[in-house]
């Protein structure tokens, strides 16, 4: 299990290493006194790990100039990992991943110099509950919510965080029952569809 977690943080690392980067919001810096910082030989990085009182290790990931750089993992109390975050100069870049308390894959989202951009997934249970997509931090593009059983539950269109286009809403067999048109977040049309 540790060659397989240090195989998956050294190539998120590398990954996470080869993106270009431009500077809009505040880095993120670690409070060095809570962390055991030790130096990378032959290269400008240094390892951080945090450790709660029995001696757990709680978080690890990479500095670079004091500024959080590539792949950073959170643990809980029994050693599984949290979440997987990608850094670049302090900021969020890369991929995110979180895992509910019995490591299975509970959210996944991508960011891109410091905001959500792309494809978001809300997973429970191995199924995805929700997916949703970003871009430049704000909701663009299709949100769907999905049921228990995988089905299509609501869709709804988003451009700059605001409802536009449409917004369905279906019910557990996936048969539309109403449906709505929004232009900038105001509703301009729309109603139920499907009278039983």
């Amino acid at each position: 299990m540790k060659n397989i977690l240090l195989f998956v943080f050294s190539l998120l690392f590398v990954i996470s290493c080869t993106q270009d980067q431009t500077e809009t919001s505040a880095p993120r810096t670690i409070d060095a006194e809570e962390f055991k910082i030790e130096k990378i030989s032959g290269s400008n990085l240094e390892k951080a790990s945090k450790y709660n009182e029995e001696g757990k290790l709680l978080k690890q990931g990479f500095l670079k100039n004091g500024l959080k750089t590539g792949q950073w993992i959170e643990f809980n109390i029994e050693g599984k990992i949290v979440s997987v975050t990608s850094f670049w100069d302090g900021k969020l870049e890369g991929y995110f991943i979180g895992f509910d308390n019995r490591g299975n894959l509970e959210y996944q989202a991508y960011f891109k110099n410091d905001k959500l951009d792309g494809k978001a997934l809300k997973i429970k249970y191995g199924k995805t509950e929700e997916e949703t997509n970003f871009k430049d931090g704000k909701l663009n593009g299709l949100k769907i919510k999905y049921n228990r059983t995988g089905k299509v539950i609501q869709e709804t269109e988003y451009k700059d965080d605001k409802k536009h286009g449409f917004d369905k809403y279906y019910d557990d067999e996936g048969v539309l029952e109403s449906e709505y048109n929004y232009k900038n977040g105001k509703q301009v049309g729309g109603g139920k569809v499907n009278k039983k």
